[in-house]
């Protein structure tokens, strides 16, 4: 997958935000996600201080697993595109300075497949 990352604003200074500081934020939340495992945070039965205890229910019957802390991130619902743009902007929009007034976030699944949301900054 790939991540596009739009915002929207008023410009100061000729610039809406210095591209260094913006590659830098985006970055640094992109991070947070990469190479983890997307769980609905429903699922959690348990957890200590290394691992969470998953359980749910498939077409197969029960599944219960144990997964690292620090390989997953627990979204508040389902692992699609779309809950993992929201996610990404609820992180990012607190990091915008006060002339970013939205975040939109494109991500990829494959080719004509993705999802877009665009959201107001809420000061």
């Amino acid at each position: 997958s790939s991540v596009m990352v739009e915002l929207v604003g008023q410009m100061k200074d000729n610039l809406l935000l210095d591209f260094g500081e913006a590659k830098k934020i985006i970055k640094e939340v992109v991070n947070v996600f990469d190479h983890k495992f997307f769980i609905n945070r429903k699922y959690l039965k348990q957890e200590d201080d290394s691992h969470f205890q998953i359980q749910f229910e498939g077409p197969k019957g029960m599944f219960e697993l144990q997964v690292p802390k620090n390989t997953t991130y627990l979204l508040e619902g389902e692992a699609t595109v779309e809950n993992l743009s929201s996610e990404i902007i609820k992180l990012l929009a607190p990091k915008m300075p006060s002339n970013v007034e939205a975040v939109g976030v494109y991500i990829y699944e494959g080719y004509n497949k993705g999802s877009h949301i665009i959201s107001n900054i809420s000061r």
